[in-house]
């Protein structure tokens, strides 16, 4: 099984040198059938200096389902 390059869109929703918090929107080539999801992203430094690295910290999926209408 090989893996489908996914592409990717990016948007900071918050930045500090404590935390940046961005969202990524993830979606499929059409012919995978996949609908587009966004997911939420925090990210936190770990180490300083040079060896200073943004880790993931915490990760949620902006996702609400549809509520079915009213007729």
């Amino acid at each position: 099984m090989s893996a489908a390059p996914l592409p990717v869109m990016k948007a900071t929703d918050y930045a500090s040198d404590q935390e940046i918090l961005i969202e990524v929107g993830l979606f499929a080539p059409e012919r995978y059938k996949m609908r587009a999801t966004t997911f939420q992203l925090g990210l936190v430094p770990v180490g300083d200096g040079a060896n200073k690295k943004w880790l993931v910290d915490y990760f949620m999926p902006r996702w609400t389902p549809q509520l079915p209408s009213q007729q």
